[in-house]
């Protein structure tokens, strides 16, 4: 299963979805949609409540925002849709997430042929997004054939924009689901969506999903809503909700399967410093009390809180390949908040459900698994590993931000990003030596 994380992308240092550097798709999951942490802006637990002692953090001024460049026209396919971020699931079969020029579109496209071409599979519905992409959507995808697609606008409206335009916000939460690639859509229900926080959406196969919103308590903590379904959304039952005060919550989750799942712990530089980790055993009714992970043998006082200059850190999602193994990275970071690079990358490897760890330092960036043993560290530069991240290879630089997609050992798809003065451009690359060289494509637009 893939989950879409609808946000932006990049192989340089810079905010993205959980971890700096391109958004993982389709094996490892580093985020989860729109929620998924990052080091700087993680989506831990926000309450007093965390199982964390209280440290004082530095903060240092943000800097001044850098106006977005726009996108340059010749960066449309057909002159209309733009390439976000790219899912491919074999040689020829993948799902795009595209947007218009102006950024106030969002399209879901499909490709048959490799990334060559491409047709808007999109269902009829899908709103339109003021002044943010990708909006209000987020999408879900189990192969090739399948997919979930929510769309939630008054939400994405009020929290990104923070002002609607008339008739904006009465929109209603929609949920589709396809069986044929995109041919046609199912309509499902939703819970009563009626926050403006960030949304957590999952689905592991056709009838087993689960929903997670954020609302803010006051006083700089939240308050959490969980749901889940067993019949495809057809129905909602609410696992919490926020007037039962529920803290200690994370919107950073992944499910093995309908029972066993784990939800992980972004460093939030006030609350949450060490990594934590928590457990279900009944799809989501109940979690255990929380765990820490061991640090590594070789700085075993890394998680040591008391030590001077102690760094912040976090655990951020990853892969579940069965309620047993799994695979999650550990960041840590600068406490004085001056570097965006973390000053230390773990991958934590466990096969026993987390009665035992290995644990491997990795070069940094986003990480993608295909199985427990093949994954890509992607950033700058691309490495990849083939004993689990025992060992890494280094691939080769990309001059480009990225979003990638790996099918096998050798051949993936980028989406990479470029920057210039007169604009920003999106290229479709494609490889066939794991990473070692990229060639650009030409897509076209299907009728």
């Amino acid at each position: 299963m893939a989950l879409l994380a609808w946000a932006q992308a990049g192989c340089s240092p810079a905010p993205s979805t959980a971890l700096a550097g391109p958004t993982a798709a389709p094996a490892i999951d580093m985020l989860v949609p729109s929620s998924t942490p990052t080091p700087e802006h993680p989506a831990g637990p926000t309450s007093t409540k965390a199982p964390t002692r209280t440290v004082t953090a530095t903060f240092t001024p943000a800097p001044t925002p850098t106006p977005t460049p726009v996108i340059r026209p010749e960066a449309a396919i057909g002159g209309k849709w733009v390439l976000r971020e790219v899912y491919m699931f074999s040689a020829d079969t993948g799902w795009g997430i595209a947007s218009d020029i102006s950024e106030q579109s969002t399209a879901l496209l499909r490709t048959t042929h490799g990334g060559q071409s491409w047709a808007r599979v999109s269902p009829a519905e899908l709103p339109t997004s003021p002044r943010a992409f990708p909006g209000a959507a987020r999408a879900a995808f189990l192969d090739g054939e399948r997919a979930w697609l929510m769309s939630a606008p008054s939400l994405q409206c009020g929290s990104v924009s923070g002002d609607c335009p008339p008739g904006y916000a009465d929109t209603p939460p929609s949920l589709w689901y396809t069986r044929d690639g995109g041919h046609t859509w199912d309509a499902r229900t939703l819970p009563e969506l009626r926050i403006r926080g960030s949304i957590a959406f999952h689905f592991i196969d056709d009838l087993h999903g689960w929903i997670a919103s954020e609302i803010y308590g006051g006083a700089g903590s939240s308050l959490f809503v969980f749901w889940r379904t067993h019949d495809g959304g057809r129905s909602w039952e609410p696992l919490m909700d926020d007037m039962r005060a529920v803290s200690e919550f994370s919107l950073g989750f992944d499910f093995a399967d309908a029972s066993t799942g784990l939800m992980t712990f972004g460093h939030d530089r006030y609350y949450i410093l060490s990594p934590y980790l928590r457990w279900t055993r009944d799809g989501g009714a109940t979690w255990e009390d929380v765990l820490s992970p061991p640090a590594p043998p070789d700085d075993p006082g890394l998680f040591d809180l008391d030590r001077e200059g102690a760094p912040y850190c976090g655990t951020y999602p990853g892969q579940l390949f069965s309620p047993q193994a799994v695979m999650l990275p550990v960041l840590c970071d600068d406490p004085s908040g001056l570097s965006r690079t973390p000053v230390a990358s773990l991958l934590y490897s466990t096969s026993d459900g987390g009665q035992t760890w290995q644990i491997h330092r990795y070069p940094g960036g986003m990480l993608q698994f295909l199985d427990p043993q093949v994954g890509w560290s992607l950033g700058e530069v691309v490495y990849q590993t083939l004993d689990g991240g025992a060992t890494w290879t280094e691939m080769g630089g990309v001059p480009w931000q990225g979003h990638f997609s790996f099918i096998d050992q050798s051949r993936g798809w980028a989406i990479g990003r470029s920057d210039t003065s007169d604009g920003r451009a999106y290229t479709l690359y494609r490889t066939d030596d794991g990473g070692r060289s990229w060639t650009a494509l030409s897509p076209v637009l299907e009728p």
